[in-house]
């Protein structure tokens, strides 16, 4: 378990949305898999949360 923070991404927001991974042009077939692990649990938020909510979650 972790945290990271990748303030370069290297995607483009017109293309699909890969977890733990990135399709970095329209043309790739597979995505770069950019995490080496694996993902249990994902949450997309339509906004950015505060401290607090983030907090909540645990």
């Amino acid at each position: 378990m972790g945290t990271a923070k990748n303030l370069s991404p290297q995607y483009g927001s017109s293309l699909p949305l890969t977890v733990g991974g990135c399709v970095n042009s329209a043309s790739a077939t597979t995505p770069y898999m950019a995490f080496p692990g694996s993902v249990a649990d994902v949450h997309i938020y339509p906004r950015a949360l505060s401290a607090t909510e983030v907090g909540a979650l645990r």
